[in-house]
């Protein structure tokens, strides 16, 4: 459902994003994608491949995007430096002019050669709240919320509820995200506690 929204987004727009297709009318309109194709985050990234082709399908059978047609090419994203290196690769040898890219909290960050390129990037699972909230890009767009609204949310709610007691466990993902979920919570739920003197630590 993300991706169809970002497609469609994206169609919608392109022309006042890249005035060159505006004005040129380009023979096609190339677009990466990063996405998980193997692995368990396959269970993610293989549909959201499945829906961009489709999506990339049913637009050509259109005429395309303002009748340009679009081509997508599917990456991997193996690994921050690799995914770095095939991501300049893509625009500066392929001639990609749109990015869907970078998925996992561990490579969000990565996100830099769309600004030296200057390529429109868009985030499309990217939640970590380490990319728009510390740096300011003009070429990279987040789009969704990020982890702090997601983490907090929760943590509102026991209060809420009244379902807080002396001590909270938390489980969370050994990587990026995980840890910084559980930060973002252990942070978040210790200062309201705190203010109400219901504790004043959370454990490791």
């Amino acid at each position: 459902m993300m991706l169809r929204h970002l497609v469609a987004a994206t169609g919608l727009s392109l022309l006042s994003l890249c005035p060159v297709l505006r004005q040129e009318k380009s023979a096609e309109l190339r677009i990466g994608i990063t996405t998980y194709n193997s692995g368990p985050s396959s269970v993610v990234g293989i549909p959201a491949r499945d829906a961009a082709e489709m999506l990339g399908s049913k637009s050509n059978v259109k005429g395309g995007l303002q009748g340009v047609p679009v081509e997508l090419y599917f990456d991997e994203g193996a690994g921050a430096k690799a995914l770095t290196i095939r991501y300049g690769d893509l625009i500066e040898n392929s001639g990609r002019g749109v990015m869907f890219a970078l998925i996992s909290s561990g490579v969000c960050n990565e996100a830099l050669p769309a600004e030296d390129l200057k390529v429109l990037n868009l985030m499309w699972d990217c939640g970590t709240q380490c990319i728009l909230m510390d740096d300011k890009y003009s070429y990279v767009f987040g789009t969704q919320a990020n982890a702090a609204l997601e983490v907090m949310a929760p943590s509102l709610n026991l209060f809420k509820t009244k379902l807080v007691s002396e001590t909270i466990a938390v489980v969370s993902q050994d990587n990026v995200w995980g840890q910084g979920n559980r930060s973002i919570f252990s942070q978040d739920i210790v200062g309201r506690a705190a203010q109400r003197g219901q504790f004043k630590s959370c454990p490791s």
